[in-house]
């Protein structure tokens, strides 16, 4: 061990994730107040999705709270979820200073975890162009792009602000090299995969997160297709902008099949905005929804099982046991 420091000494691709190497004060203040911000971000981002509805509101800020306390890793992977979020709440409200703090998170979030970012562009490009769809006034359009541009100038900024930071300590070549041998690290670092397994032989968290996020993404397009055109808003493309970032997650799993639950929380929390919606009892009076429904509790119910259930764990060593014969 050189005893070389995190983006002092060395690039890495976690980036500003380095705080977990700090002594064990500094990263637990520094880790206190990331979380703190994500959770701020998505609460007044959902507030404002939901035009300040207390019930609803509190509802989706409770499975957030509560997801993200007793998820591990949401502290990473909710990066992507509240730049989407906050994005949705940018247009929605349509304040330059929402796009400037759209676009000073986006830099922090380059900052943390380059991915991640990577991770909420397709679905940041979907609300973008469904924010022309929802919004038909030429002024309201205007300022909409004038956010965009505030916003998108900011990240930048911050973007080039870190780049010269790392420029500074040498560490630039480091990153550059990163990128160049990323497709060579990523075949060297593959892994079988069985999809088929995923999907329908084995009951398996990843299998259960690929039909959750499946399922999120048909309840997407019903709930936005079910809907009236000239009743749309941005809140009504938000969970399909979700199943995007569930899909882009989900390739990561796809050449490096070692799923930790801290990725199940995203599509619930895209499921839950589509239960919590206002009209939700009418979308869920169609049969094909009620099944979906019953099909996504019983996936869900079924990984608890398997993951918690004492009984279960007994019945599969048993079952996995060889069996022997005595003879008299």
């Amino acid at each position: 061990y050189l005893g070389l420091i995190p983006m002092k000494d060395f690039w890495y691709p976690y980036s500003g994730f380095f705080y977990s190497s700090l002594p064990f004060f500094s990263e637990l203040i520094f880790g206190w107040l990331h979380k703190v911000l994500i959770f701020l971000i998505l609460a007044f981002s959902v507030y404002k999705i939901f035009n300040h509805e207390k019930i609803r509101s509190l509802c989706m800020i409770l499975a957030v709270w509560l997801l993200q306390g007793s998820t591990v890793g949401t502290d990473r992977y909710f990066l992507s979820l509240s730049i989407v979020f906050c994005f949705a709440a940018s247009i929605k409200i349509s304040h330059p200073v929402t796009f400037f703090v759209w676009g000073l998170f986006g830099g922090y979030v380059f900052f943390m975890e380059p991915v991640q970012l990577m991770y909420a562009i397709p679905a940041c490009l979907l609300l973008m162009m469904a924010s022309f769809i929802v919004e038909r006034r030429h002024d309201v359009r205007s300022r909409i792009v004038k956010g965009y541009l505030i916003g998108l100038g900011t990240a930048a900024l911050v973007a080039v602000s870190y780049m010269h930071y790392l420029s500074s300590q040498g560490a630039m070549s480091e990153v550059l090299a990163f990128y160049k041998t990323l497709n060579s690290l990523g075949a060297a670092g593959m892994s079988a995969t069985d999809i088929v397994d995923w999907a329908y032989r084995s009951i398996s968290s990843i299998g259960v997160y690929w039909w959750l996020t499946l399922l999120l993404f048909i309840f997407s397009l019903c709930s936005l297709f079910t809907r009236p055109k000239k009743l749309w808003q941005i809140e009504d493309f938000l969970p399909l902008a979700i199943a995007l970032v569930n899909i882009m997650i989900f390739q990561k799993w796809l050449i490096r099949p070692f799923f930790n639950t801290q990725g199940m929380a995203i599509p619930i929390i895209g499921l839950l905005l589509i239960i919590v919606r206002s009209d939700a009892r009418r979308f869920f009076s169609y049969p094909f929804m009620q099944y979906s429904a019953l099909v996504a509790v019983g996936m869900s119910l079924a990984v608890v099982l398997k993951i918690s259930n004492p009984v279960v764990a007994l019945i599969r060593e048993v079952a996995n046991r060889p069996l022997s014969i005595q003879k008299d």
